[in-house]
């Protein structure tokens, strides 16, 4: 880096990488290199969208203002841009004619959830979308360049014009499954349970004892339901091929529990199947290994800790078992129940470090009330080499 002219760092904070200059051992007085640092707004200090692990899409308000200069690393991309492209407007330079024609139109985080979303380029009356018109689901886009979309699993986040991510329905519930289908948005297409077709069975009736998810009606001629089928096509039967595939999301269509090669073939290499390399080695039932970086101990293989068909380091596994006891976070098991110990220890975030100096122990408050402990009592944990006090949330975990 010291041989850049120029480096730009937009952060919440001054990284390493900002800060190389004067780094130890290093004379910034040696170091020719302009260091612009543009301070960038904290997660809770600007608008946008987050997505659990369940697909939901949520949109989150803005708590505070960001101090001082620091703006939405959206609204800094967005100025850098503008800017730049008003100094390269006359310019004949090749090089240049991609950011004088670029099309850009992100001045929100709403601007860029409607990017995502996607639109049509041009009419098309098999979707009944005009040119601009924002999809609706996934089956609005199309593969012959008369629809855009930054991602297609987001495909009607933003249909009609709405940001359906706001919604914040949570009363209304049909068939008391705790869907919730006007809380926030989920991808693809609001649909609450993946793969909820493998609910029903080759008819497309609901198990007998279960709870109806979704379900063919015979006389409605399609799939309908308290959540969005997840089937290809509404209208295909149950006993069509598409009405088959439970797991349509694959190329196969079906479930897998055996991790056998995939059977369908390999268009860019004819001869070979689909995704060979991705197929686990330590099958033939797929087996669950603990994150090389995990602070826990793997209790299904003590002896094996990584998995070993994993394409990790050798480097980057000895560190993490050399560093495996020195993980600011913890899970002990106390009779039969899993509590949680934590550190806000990172050194990145010094202001929380101030704010909660000693370890964070979390425990379900029904454990908390058999050992007698109370929010703020001091605690100890013997669990292997680590021992440390902290103070239990008597929220449950």
């Amino acid at each position: 880096m010291a041989k850049l002219e120029t480096l730009v760092v937009q952060e919440i904070w001054e990284t390493e990488t900002a800060a190389f200059w004067r780094r130890p051992g290093v004379d910034p007085k040696s170091i020719a290199t302009e260091v612009i640092l543009l301070p960038a707004a904290f997660f809770m200090e600007k608008n946008g969208t987050i997505s659990n692990s369940g697909g939901m899409v949520q949109w989150r308000h803005a708590a505070v203002k960001p101090p001082g200069q620091a703006k939405p690393d959206g609204e800094i991309v967005d100025l850098v841009f503008r800017a730049v492209r008003d100094l390269v407007q006359d310019s004949k330079e090749p090089r240049d004619e991609i950011i004088r024609k670029a099309f850009w139109t992100y001045t929100t985080a709403e601007d860029v959830l409607r990017e995502i979303n996607g639109y049509a380029l041009r009419d098309n009356p098999e979707t009944g979308l005009k040119a601009g018109d924002l999809v609706r689901k996934v089956s609005d886009l199309r593969a012959d360049g008369s629809t855009s979309s930054g991602a297609w699993i987001y495909a009607g986040v933003f249909a009609n014009g709405e940001n359906l991510s706001k919604r914040r329905d949570s009363q209304t519930d049909p068939g008391g499954l705790g869907l919730y289908p006007g809380f926030g948005w989920t991808w693809p297409n609001n649909m609450r349970i993946l793969y909820n077709r493998a609910s029903c069975d080759r008819n497309g009736k609901p198990y007998p004892g279960s709870k109806p998810i979704v379900w063919w009606d015979e006389q409605a001629k399609r799939w309908t339901g308290y959540d969005v089928p997840d089937v290809p096509v509404l209208t295909d039967g149950p006993d069509t091929p598409n009405g088959q595939r439970a797991f349509h999301l694959g190329a196969e269509g079906v479930g897998r529990l055996f991790a056998a090669v995939y059977s369908d073939p390999d268009e860019k290499h004819p001869g070979y199947p689909r995704d060979v390399a991705y197929v686990p080695k330590d099958g033939p039932l797929p087996e669950m290994y603990e994150p090389v970086e995990s602070p826990v101990e793997n209790i299904l293989h003590p002896r094996r800790e990584e998995q070993p068909d994993g394409q990790v380091s050798a480097r980057r596994v000895a560190s993490a078992h050399r560093h495996r006891r020195q993980v600011p976070l913890r899970a002990d098991d106390v009779d039969g129940r899993r509590t949680l110990v934590r550190r806000l220890d990172d050194a990145e975030h010094p202001w929380l470090n101030e704010l909660v100096p000693e370890p964070v122990l979390e425990m379900p408050v029904a454990l908390a009330q058999k050992l007698e402990v109370k929010s703020g009592d001091w605690v100890r944990s013997r669990r292997r080499a680590v021992s440390s006090r902290s103070r239990p949330s008597s929220r449950p975990a």
